[in-house]
């Protein structure tokens, strides 16, 4: 049986990959905050009531700062660790993006769990990256390095990404990078675009987009989860992995596609300021890589995905 370290394991993502890693066996150690615990266990007992033997999760209550408690806890559990998944990210939505001092010690954080997997022998690292890295990159190269502090969050997982893989180069450390395109599905943070979008759409308010003609992808979050687990077994060292559908398309379509499933009259208007629009590649948002490594396939359609979201708002 397998052993996996899970930080971030709480949110939305980290609870999915959780899920996904006990119903093929894995046992987990979950590195919570202690002042999330108690609302960690109530999530806990709902996988316990559908069937998955969460006697299997170790709970190590530590603050990502604590490296000493953090490397001390892992040492205790005795555990050979086969998979580190870092997921967790102080300030990933709202104003928390764009503060400086938070951001970096993400980074900060990032460099030294991969010399903890390393001092713990871990066989891999999986890092979760975001594809906001690809945004920050083409729109400094293309525009004369006019990013500005609302993609400091972007810059932060790029610079996370790019110092973990040299020091896990460094430490021997097999090393995978996941961006992740939008995720999303039951419990995502309402204000993200999905669920906000649905409830406005739900109660017949108008919404406003910048645009529509953007090149977006969603996947749903128990495909992300998927890929996660597939990147940690399957997956080629020092390889970057973007987590999406495959089927990347103009925002506008998504749009059309949530208008359709909730059979909203809300009006839409696609008329926004278009000045910080990214304009990606399809190229970009391609799966191949993932899919030729892994045998990773999405299984939930936008359509599928968006009425199990409905299903759990209501």
């Amino acid at each position: 049986m397998k052993t996996a370290v899970i930080t971030g394991a709480n949110g939305f993502v980290g609870f999915a990959l959780l899920s996904e890693l006990l119903s093929h066996d894995y046992n987990i150690i979950a590195l919570i905050r202690p002042s999330s615990v108690i609302s960690f266990n109530n999530k806990l007992k709902g996988l316990s009531s559908g069937g998955l033997d969460i006697s299997r999760v170790e709970i190590l209550p530590v603050d990502l700062g604590d490296f000493d408690e953090m490397r001390h806890s892992l040492r205790n559990t005795d555990a050979s660790i086969d998979a580190f998944y870092h997921l967790a990210w102080n300030g990933s939505s709202g104003l928390k993006r764009r503060d400086i001092d938070l951001q970096l010690s993400n980074v900060n954080i990032s460099v030294q769990l991969i010399r903890i997997a390393s001092d713990l022998e871990c066989k891999t690292f999986v890092g979760a990256g975001s594809i906001t890295e690809d945004v920050v990159l083409k729109m400094s190269y293309e525009r004369g390095g006019k990013t500005t502090l609302d993609h400091l969050y972007s810059t932060a997982k790029l610079e996370s990404h790019l110092t973990s893989q040299i020091i896990a180069q460094k430490e021997g450390l097999d090393f995978r990078w996941a961006k992740i395109t939008n995720a999303y599905g039951a419990g995502e943070n309402e204000s993200h675009l999905v669920p906000s979008t649905l409830k406005k759409l739900i109660n017949g308010e108008p919404c406003e987009f910048i645009r529509g003609d953007q090149l977006y992808d969603f996947v749903y979050v128990t495909d992300v989860a998927r890929a996660f687990r597939l990147i940690g077994e399957n997956g080629k060292n020092m390889e970057v992995y973007h987590i999406g559908s495959g089927k990347a398309a103009p925002l506008k379509s998504f749009i059309d596609t949530m208008y359709e499933v909730t059979g909203s009259n809300s009006p839409l208007d696609f008329s926004g300021d278009p000045e910080h629009i990214c304009y990606l590649p399809k190229t970009t948002f391609s799966i191949d890589t993932l899919t030729r490594d892994t045998g990773f396939a999405p299984e939930v359609s936008f359509e599928e995905g968006v009425r199990k979201t409905l299903e759990a708002m209501h």
